[in-house]
């Protein structure tokens, strides 16, 4: 009866956590939309160019695909120190797959598994016509 009981109310919660498509979801923010696939294609194409000029060891290559507010806040110097010691995984050329992406007015936000256990959110904005990035977040880092 107990497991019978438990499978009930599992079911239960699961039907009432997942918003039906006559029931909006209330927290949802009407402003933030899903990347078209053009806008989805051109920002991950950044990233992508930015990961190889990684793997190219060209520091000053990379700095380049960042916004100019990044910019204007770090020298080169500091970039690669940066990358050397929080974003290491991304100097051995990692397999990057685009997992979601969402837009903003002039923002992206893209989300990219860069391995099996690394997982980002990168900040994407739109500086004369082409997109930038303008920060990189690690989402998820497990230890292998």
């Amino acid at each position: 009866m107990v497991p019978l009981l438990l499978g009930a109310a599992v079911m239960l919660a699961a039907c009432s956590a997942s918003p039906s498509a006559s029931q909006p979801a209330t927290d949802a923010d009407p402003m933030i939309q899903t990347c078209t696939p053009d806008v989805a294609e051109a920002a991950f194409s950044v990233v992508t160019r930015q990961a190889s000029a990684f793997a190219s060891d060209d520091f000053d290559a990379a700095l380049q695909f960042a916004s100019k507010g990044f910019r204007s806040t770090v020298t080169l110097p500091r970039f690669k120190a940066l990358i050397v010691s929080g974003y290491n995984f991304l100097l051995v050329s990692p397999k990057l797959r685009l997992t979601d992406c969402s837009t903003e007015g002039t923002v992206t936000l893209l989300r990219v598994g860069a391995s099996s256990n690394v997982a980002l959110e990168y900040r994407m904005v739109a500086e004369d016509g082409q997109w930038r990035i303008d920060s990189a977040s690690i989402l998820k880092e497990i230890a292998a």
